[in-house]
């Protein structure tokens, strides 16, 4: 990665030095890691450049694994190269194929460390990848809240939205009991019947926040904004684990002001299935306006 980060050096590029040199660049030549279109081209290169040796291994085991009669009976049918690819290769290797995506899209999904020495995110958070946003905002913003949250249901469906899937964000407001899981299952089949049928915006989500099961029921669906992650106040405590003498640290969260009605946090505490909407990770005042017919 260290090398990437020389070749894409905006001063002492060996890109721009072979670009300028062919012609095919004007000078000075593109900042690859400062320009936010450049830099996610340089990114993905490098994401590609690095699977390399996994994809080539991973298809040379499937094709080795291709039983040669097929070849031969192919031929003596009067198959071409290019027929005995299409019709024996390529069905062959399918499914290897689809395990190399669906493991190299999983992977994406986890990118931190060459995004971190290339770019940490930038240039205006166009690389950023749910593991670096996690990190930045519980090591430098000190949002220890924020980032649990980021971490959870919320982050997931943030990464599966920037990559185009939908997704719906779903999480039980305490530890539930059986009781508690059945419902809530019932709840969410229903708000994914109402996404499936209306589908959503592309970049949105819905982050839906499930009560313990009320004696009565739940009292029904509520379209809500999120409440201040930072309400209450958080603070670390120093002690000692339990049965030793070592020193461990503590976050303690303290609640602050009640939660205002129309919070997730008011619907969740007052028996209400909270729902959302979200653009990446904002509040969309617009879907929310939509949404709410969907729930009458």
């Amino acid at each position: 990665t260290l090398g990437w980060s020389w070749m894409f050096n905006s001063l002492y590029s060996v890109v721009n030095w072979t670009g300028l040199s062919l012609g095919i660049m004007d000078p000075p030549g593109p900042n690859w890691l400062g320009q936010k279109y450049y830099a996610m081209t340089a990114v993905v290169i490098v994401n590609i450049w690095r699977g390399l040796p996994f994809f080539a291994i991973t298809l040379l085991a499937g094709l080795v694994a291709i039983p040669k009669e097929l070849y031969e009976a192919a031929e003596a049918d009067g198959a071409g190269p290019i027929a005995r690819f299409w019709y024996v290769t390529f069905p062959y290797l399918k499914g290897t194929s689809l395990i190399i995506v669906i493991l190299h899209i999983i992977w994406t999904f986890q990118n931190f460390d060459f995004i971190w020495l290339l770019t940490q995110g930038g240039p205006l958070h166009v690389t950023e990848t749910l593991p670096i946003l996690v990190y930045l905002q519980a090591f430098r913003y000190y949002n220890l809240g924020t980032s649990a949250y980021l971490s959870g249901t919320v982050g997931a469906a943030r990464q599966a939205v920037m990559e185009g899937v939908p997704a719906v964000a779903t999480s039980m407001a305490t530890a539930a009991v059986p009781r508690d899981g059945t419902a809530a299952a019932q709840q969410v089949a229903g708000i994914v019947r109402q996404v499936r049928d209306h589908s959503l915006p592309a970049q949105t989500f819905l982050n839906v926040n499930i009560p313990p099961m009320p004696a009565g029921g739940y009292k029904g669906v509520q379209i809500t904004t999120q409440a201040p992650v930072r309400a209450g106040v958080e603070t670390f405590e120093e002690g000692k684990r339990p049965g030793t003498d070592r020193t461990i640290y503590w976050s303690i969260y303290r609640e602050g002001a009640t939660a205002a009605q129309g919070t997730d946090i008011w619907a969740v505490n007052n028996g209400y299935v909270s729902i959302t909407p979200m653009r990446i990770t904002e509040y969309d005042e617009k879907l929310a306006g939509t949404i709410r017919s969907w729930f009458k």
